[in-house]
């Protein structure tokens, strides 16, 4: 079903006039590898649009655990968290995190700077971000995210 879904919202809403630009699964893929990516981490997206990184962290961290079933709960409930504002990207990243099994949601649905959903995403202790800043926000705004 989540291969399914990310199949059918591949396309959906890029243009350059959004700032929607969705991060190609090889990319994500590779951020896993970049950061050396391990089952004990905390992955935080704080842009998560459709939940691209977030679900190839969860891929990537799955498979080391190898048939652990304990360490997948826990990694599926506790380790991926996201925050997205624009309300359909969090529908999303909503619907793709269900589709592909996410117990609990740990994806906000607000800017990454609020203080409330800020308090929220520390208390998980992420120690990996993975990032891709809109691109309607120009240069500057998008140093802001980093």
């Amino acid at each position: 079903m989540g291969r399914f879904y990310s199949e059918f919202t591949r396309g959906t809403g890029e243009d350059g006039k959004t700032g929607l630009v969705l991060t190609p699964s090889h990319i994500t893929n590779f951020f896993c590898d970049l950061v050396e990516l391990q089952p004990d981490d905390v992955v935080y997206d704080s842009c998560c649009g459709t939940g691209g990184f977030l679900i190839s962290a969860m891929k990537y961290m799955l498979n080391k655990t190898g048939n652990q079933v304990n360490q997948w709960k826990e990694i599926k409930q506790n380790r991926l968290i996201g925050v997205e504002i624009r309300a359909d990207m969090f529908t999303q990243s909503s619907s793709n995190m269900m589709m592909r099994g996410e117990g609990k949601f740990n994806i906000f649905n607000g800017s990454c700077f609020d203080d409330d959903i800020l308090k929220q995403v520390k208390s998980y202790k992420p120690n990996k971000g993975f990032l891709n800043p809109p691109y309607d926000v120009g240069s500057a705004g998008q140093l802001e995210f980093v």
